[in-house]
C-alpha cells in the first residue's frame, strides 16, 4: 500500500461526521421535504389545529381552518425569508385565532447550558416560549422580514418551543427559526468526533501504514542475492 494513499484514507477518515447526528430543531424554515403541502388557495395550505403536515411541526391552538403554510411565491406576493415556504399564523384572514402556534420538542440540549433562539417574522408581534415560558417577544413588522432573538437555558435534553402570535389584526408571518448552542450529539464544541467505527478504520490505517514501513525497511536492508553474488555487500 502506497503512503499517500495510507494519509488520504486517514484524512477523509478523520473529518467524518458523527454518524446518525441530530440537530437541535428540525425544518426550522418550515420546508416540504415529504411533499405533504397541497394548495387550498393562492399558494396558501390550510394547516389546521393538530395536524403534522408541516414536517416536525405540530399545530396547536388553531380556529378554522388553521393556520395558512405557503409556498413562494403566494399570489399576493409574498416569499419565505429563507428556503421556499413559510407559516402565516393567522391563517385565511385572521380565523386561526389570536393563540394559534406551532410547536416542536427541542433535542439534544445540554442541561444548564444557554442557548440563543431567533426567528424570522412579518406582520403581528411573534411570540417564543420555552417549556411554556415565555422566552422573547416583538412588536408588529409592517413593511418586510424583521428578526427576533432571545437566549434561554436548556432544563434538559428536551424542551417544547412554541411559535406563536402576540397580536390578531393581521398576518402573522414566520419563518428560518434556529436554535445555536452546545449540542449533545456533539459534545466537542464545534468539532465532531468520528463513531467508534470510524476510530477502528483509522486504526486499521495506521497499522497498515506501520505494516508498510516494516515492510520497507525490511526489503531495503536485505541484500539482493544478485548483490551478494557480485560481493557488492
Amino acid at each position: 500500500m502506497k503512503l499517500n494513499t495510507v494519509f488520504c484514507a486517514i484524512a477523509v477518515l478523520l473529518t467524518l461526521p458523527l454518524a446518525g447526528e441530530a440537530a437541535i430543531v428540525q425544518n426550522g424554515s418550515f420546508e416540504n421535504p415529504l411533499n405533504t403541502w397541497v394548495n387550498t388557495s393562492a399558494n396558501y395550505m390550510a394547516v389546521a389545529d393538530g395536524s403534522t403536515a408541516i414536517t416536525s411541526w405540530a399545530v396547536t391552538q388553531a380556529n378554522g381552518r388553521g393556520v395558512a403554510w405557503a409556498m413562494n411565491p403566494t399570489n399576493d406576493s409574498y416569499f419565505a425569508s429563507a428556503g421556499s415556504y413559510f407559516v402565516d399564523l393567522s391563517g385565511f384572514g385572521v380565523e386561526a385565532g389570536p393563540n394559534a402556534a406551532l410547536e416542536q420538542t427541542l433535542q439534544n440540549l445540554i442541561a444548564g447550558q444557554t442557548y440563543t433562539v431567533g426567528i424570522d417574522y412579518w406582520g403581528d408581534p411573534v411570540k417564543i416560549a420555552i417549556g411554556g415560558t415565555l422566552v422573547a417577544t416583538a412588536g408588529s413588522a409592517s413593511y418586510g422580514w424583521s428578526h427576533l432573538s432571545s437566549t434561554f437555558t436548556a432544563s434538559g435534553m428536551q424542551e417544547l418551543i412554541s411559535i406563536g402570535r402576540g397580536g390578531s389584526s393581521g398576518v402573522a408571518f414566520v419563518d428560518n427559526l434556529t436554535v445555536s448552542g452546545p449540542d449533545a450529539s456533539n459534545t466537542t464544541g464545534n468539532g465532531k468526533l468520528p463513531e467508534p467505527g470510524s476510530f477502528a478504520l483509522v486504526a486499521a490505517a495506521l497499522l497498515a501504514l506501520g505494516g508498510t514501513r516494516s515492510h520497507r525497511a525490511r526489503h531495503f536492508s536485505k541484500p539482493s542475492a544478485d548483490m551478494l553474488h557480485n560481493g557488492l555487500t
